[in-house]
């Protein structure tokens, strides 16, 4: 291998690792929803691009720094998925988990109709933050906005791992999810709706991935 074969092979690297950051942000959703929650969420994926078309459509008609997009669309995403997890599994007993497969499914093709009629079809361009910052290391070029989700991804895994087990809401959330008999015969005052702050604020972090 000579020298320019090692540069484009380090490079590629770097760009595959920046560019999986991406997935990692949706894998972090995925893992609150079916890993810790074993929960069937068809409409996860609709719920984070809903939320990116939101926040563009709110602020179509202001002109508004990207950074301030992104934050609304973190905050429609944790408004869609507390909708989702309201309508689609709030009223349905545990002893029925696969009913929740059939109301995702339509939640999902609600979300994406209300997105074509909304659009016309027509895919709208999303800002992105640091596009234009370049940096060069010796050959190498490195993406502004790779790594900012890059560093974002990091940061909300720290913070997940600190949710599940540092607070009482991940303690409960992981006993549940494990044993939902367990709690109530240990005597644990758990909320009936302890999920809907994780489900809030998976759907926040898919949102910021889009």
């Amino acid at each position: 291998m000579d020298f320019l074969d090692f540069i484009d092979s380090v490079q590629s690297i770097a760009d595959g690792v920046l560019f999986g950051a991406t997935y990692a942000l949706l894998g972090i959703g995925f893992t609150l929803i079916f890993g810790v929650m074993h929960k069937i969420n068809l409409a996860f994926a609709a719920a984070s691009i809903g939320a990116a078309y939101a926040s563009l459509l709110i602020l179509a008609g202001v002109k508004a720094p990207p950074a301030l997009v992104f934050l609304l669309a973190a905050m429609c995403g944790g408004g869609i998925g507390a909708l989702v997890y309201l309508v689609g599994f709030r009223f349905i007993p545990l002893a029925n988990p696969l009913a929740t497969l059939m109301s995702t499914v339509g939640l999902l093709l609600l979300i994406d109709e209300i997105i074509v009629h909304t659009t016309a079809g027509v895919p709208l361009n999303y800002p992105a933050l640091f596009s234009d910052v370049i940096i060069r290391a010796g050959p190498f070029n490195l993406r502004g906005d790779l790594m900012f989700v890059f560093a974002l991804g990091c940061v909300c895994m720290v913070l997940l791992l600190a949710l599940l087990y540092r607070t009482r809401l991940g303690l409960a959330t992981r006993a549940v999810s494990q044993q939902p008999v367990a709690p109530n015969c240990a005597a644990s005052a758990l909320p009936t709706s302890m999920s809907s702050p994780l489900w809030s604020r998976a759907s926040s972090g898919a949102s910021r991935a889009r």
